[in-house]
């Protein structure tokens, strides 16, 4: 490899892990938001940090695009720690795919639950409400 291509792939190999880190950090955010859902009375300033958690990921990724451009074009093979870069970064959108789904499940799991509670809830609302007024009358 000449100077260039190492430089390009080890730029590459860099912007790959901190866009990897960017990944773990979108992670740690989504246990913020499951554990909100899990529990409404929780405070966490979730949807911020996912907001700068996706702009950092935004910025990194167009880093990732021009860099990945230059090194495609130099035509050459990933060296070992590129290649080490791509598949830790591929088994971290794995992980966070499979931790979105479960999320997406939890979610349903609870709008199937809660649907006959606000029912149940809004029942007895009316008798309450129903009783209040008979009781008014006598």
């Amino acid at each position: 490899m000449n100077s260039q291509t190492t430089e390009l792939d080890s730029q590459l190999q860099e912007l790959l892990e901190r866009q990897t880190d960017e990944y773990e950090s979108a992670q740690n955010v989504l246990q913020q938001f499951v554990d909100a859902v899990r529990d409404p009375g929780t405070v966490t300033n979730w949807t911020s940090e996912l907001s700068s958690v996706l702009e950092s990921f935004r910025t990194v990724e167009a880093d990732v695009v021009s860099c990945r451009n230059a090194w495609l074009a130099a035509g050459r093979r990933p060296s070992v720690g590129l290649q080490d870069a791509v598949t830790r970064q591929q088994q971290m959108v794995e992980q966070l795919i499979r931790r979105i789904a479960v999320i997406e499940q939890e979610i349903n799991t609870r709008r199937q639950r809660l649907a006959p509670e606000l029912d149940t809830a809004a029942v007895v609302q009316r008798m309450h409400t129903a009783y209040a007024r008979g009781s008014g009358r006598s």
